[in-house]
């Protein structure tokens, strides 16, 4: 509050808290990749880092509904991905429930 008096501007909550995320996802998402070094094909670190991109230049458009819809879409590819990546390390056992992009849990039998 005392920042908007002092400057005389409006700053919108629901703005800054999306931005933040958007900010935090591509963070956490670069912090991943690097972690998970050759895990990762490089098709699937070049997808993401895509997606991180296009969360950025959103990010630096500051329109609210490009900035969601690109973070989801960033989440959507690591939902893919990382199924991907359970079926590759437990192929005797294959994946039981699938996260789908909506977050909603599945039996795919």
């Amino acid at each position: 509050m005392a920042l908007e008096q002092e400057f005389d501007i409006e700053i919108d909550d629901e703005e800054v808290e999306k931005i933040n995320m958007g900010e935090a996802t591509v963070f956490q998402t670069r912090k991943q990749i690097e972690e998970m070094g050759e895990t990762l094909s490089e098709e699937n670190k070049k997808t993401l880092e895509e997606k991180c991109k296009a969360l950025e230049d959103a990010l630096a458009t500051k329109e609210l509904e490009k900035i969601e819809l690109t973070k989801k879409e960033l989440q959507d590819a690591w939902y893919k991905i990382s199924a991907e990546l359970y079926a590759q390390q437990n192929p005797e056992n294959p994946l039981e429930t699938v996260i789908n992009p909506d977050e909603t849990v599945v039996n795919p039998e």
